[in-house]
């Protein structure tokens, strides 16, 4: 996604360009967020990914899993930090914009956020 900013100085852009006072330009998310905190231009920053699911969202998320799945374990607010699925126990962890790691069965999926708390990719290792 991107992001229009309105530069309040002069600075180098994205692609290497000048990006001068005053004018406006196209930025990615993550970009555009470090622009605006840094008071080098103004926009409106993205907004993060929810971090935590309606009743309703679980049910739906729940009705696609298949098999089983067991929570062991919330968290002081309430999040799952481990659960059980087709006899595999699995640990998740939390960051300040959600889930940041899930690990079990020798893999572990990690969740690549950006500034302003956008989901912007996973990896599997």
């Amino acid at each position: 996604m991107t992001v229009t900013v309105t530069m309040l100085q002069t600075r180098m852009g994205e692609s290497g360009s000048l990006w001068t006072a005053g004018s406006s330009y196209s930025a990615s998310d993550g970009f555009a967020a470090m622009l605006i905190t840094a008071n080098l231009a103004t926009g409106t920053l993205p907004q993060p990914v929810p971090s935590t699911l309606t009743a309703a969202e679980v049910a739906a998320t729940q009705a696609l899993v298949s098999g089983d799945l067991i929570a062991n374990s919330r968290d002081g607010l309430g999040r799952v930090t481990s659960y059980t699925q087709g006899g595999t126990t699995y640990t998740v962890t939390y960051g300040p914009f959600g889930v940041a790691t899930e690990s079990g069965g020798g893999k572990t999926l990690t969740y690549n956020y950006s500034a302003a708390g956008l989901l912007l990719s996973t990896t599997l290792s």
